[in-house]
């Protein structure tokens, strides 16, 4: 079988290709894509623990750690005591950051837009479908 229709390679460079196209909108703003995840999840969320942004980007929790005092010096977020729990922080963001999402989100929408010139609505939802798919496939495999 050739590369080039290997399942792995295809959604590895096509990913590549989006987050690069997604780095270069990013600029402007100094932050990552993986930055931008945890602001998008607490802007679609609300605030939420470490522990639950690491569960819902499928990260580790040291990776996320890093991120989360990354944004922290930005001013982008900030951590209160859980209510609910006092030993648990959440992660809040702040009025800097809901604003910039805004605008982010306009970005992002052109680099999907980039990514999908040809396809129509019935191909974008099924491919949306199928990477949801392999996702919930493979995130059940690793939970066995």
């Amino acid at each position: 079988m050739e590369i080039e229709n290997i399942l792995g390679y295809l959604l590895n460079t096509s990913a590549r290709l989006i987050k690069h196209d997604m780095e270069k909108q990013l600029s402007d703003f100094k932050i990552t894509t993986a930055q931008w995840a945890v602001l998008k999840l607490l802007d679609s969320w609300g605030e939420l623990t470490q522990t639950e942004i690491a569960d819902k980007l499928k990260s580790d929790k040291a990776t996320i750690g890093s991120i989360v005092t990354r944004l922290r010096k930005k001013d982008l977020i900030v951590k209160r005591l859980s209510i609910k729990d006092s030993r648990a922080n959440m992660i809040c963001m702040t009025e800097q950051s809901k604003i910039m999402v805004k605008q982010i989100e306009k970005l992002a929408r052109r680099t999907s837009l980039n990514a999908l010139v040809g396809f129509n609505k019935e191909e974008k939802d099924r491919l949306i479908q199928a990477l949801q798919r392999i996702i919930h496939n493979l995130d059940e495999a690793g939970n066995q």
